[in-house]
């Protein structure tokens, strides 16, 4: 599960691999039969809404980000990044949050 994620400002950035665990500790399959969403911002607002490039596997999702946007437009700082799966047969959700810290990159 991701639960503290750190990129460098305006680096080409990573895929996030996030694992979603039942109650009993096993993993959910959300390789088919999932919609997702992907907010990112503070308490006080959200920065953005990210709805394409999050793809579900069989323990989780995977989050791909674009070059251009997203992340890159956020100042260095502390975030929090909040990932909706919802299931299609019967609209269950599972909601999870993470830390996520932009850092400024070296001069």
């Amino acid at each position: 599960m991701a639960s503290n994620i750190s990129y460098i400002q305006g680096a080409e950035l990573d895929s996030l691999g996030i694992e979603i665990e039942q109650g009993d500790g096993t993993l959910v399959d959300m390789s088919s039969g999932w919609t997702f969403s992907l907010k990112v911002g503070t308490s006080a607002a959200t920065a953005f809404t990210k709805t394409s490039g999050i793809s579900g596997t069989v323990s989780g999702m995977t989050v791909n980000w674009t070059v251009s946007g997203e992340l890159n437009t956020l100042a260095p700082g502390a975030y929090i990044g909040e990932i909706t799966a919802t299931r299609t047969a019967d609209s269950r959700q599972y909601r999870r949050q993470f830390a996520l810290t932009i850092d400024p990159a070296l001069p």
